[in-house]
Formats: C-alpha cells, sequence, structure tokens
C-alpha cells in the first residue's frame, strides 16, 4: 500500500508550523522518486480494479484511518497537493460502487 512504511507525519520537518516554502528545500531529495509517483498516481490505478477485494478495502480504511493526512503533507511538499481532491473523488465513486456499506457516503455527497 502507498507509502505504508515511509508515509509518516510531519514529513518536512519536526517544527509542525513552517511554512512548505521554509522546509522545501530540506524536503527536496527527501522522498523517493517511488513514493512521490504513488502518492500522485495510487488512486489512478486503484480505481481501474474491477473488484475490491476485502484486504483491499482493509488497506484503504488503514490508510484513511493512518495515513491520510501524511499522504497530504507528501502533496503538497513535493508541489501536487491539487492531485489530492481528484484522488479522493475516485476512490469514493469507487467505494460507493462497490462496497455496499458506502451508499450513506453517496446520499452524504449528494446532499
Amino acid at each position: 500500500m502507498l507509502g505504508h512504511y515511509e508515509l509518516k507525519p510531519n514529513l518536512g520537518s519536526n517544527d509542525r508550523f513552517k511554512d512548505n516554502s521554509a522546509v522545501r528545500h530540506l524536503t527536496q531529495d527527501r522522498f523517493s522518486q517511488e513514493l512521490t509517483y504513488a502518492s500522485k498516481h495510487w488512486a489512478t490505478h486503484l480505481a481501474n480494479v474491477l473488484k475490491l477485494d476485502g484486504e483491499a478495502e482493509q488497506l484503504l480504511e488503514d490508510f484513511a484511518r493512518k495515513h491520510l493526512l501524511a499522504w497530504l503533507e507528501l502533496l503538497s511538499l513535493v508541489g501536487q497537493v491539487e492531485t489530492a481532491y481528484p484522488s479522493l473523488e475516485r476512490i469514493g465513486k469507487l467505494l460507493v460502487s462497490q462496497v455496499p456499506s458506502y451508499n450513506v457516503l453517496r446520499c452524504i455527497t449528494s446532499l
């Protein structure tokens, strides 16, 4: 799963309140090309699967609970935060279409 071992809070600095411009030079070469690619494109690849199995559903839940904010931070640090919303939208549509318990999500998002 996306950066399971590399995505952690406060990727840019130990100082949680610094602006990205103040830490970008510190993080420029810190993230692997694989992690950066995966962070930008994981949802596109996952949305192309025909059927989610129980393991994939569990990994998505773990990602949402444990790594979502770190993922957003990483996207921000690499200048790709604009990919977050389309990624989450793709995954939301996938979940609504394939996991019956996510029908509540469809009702909420249609308001």
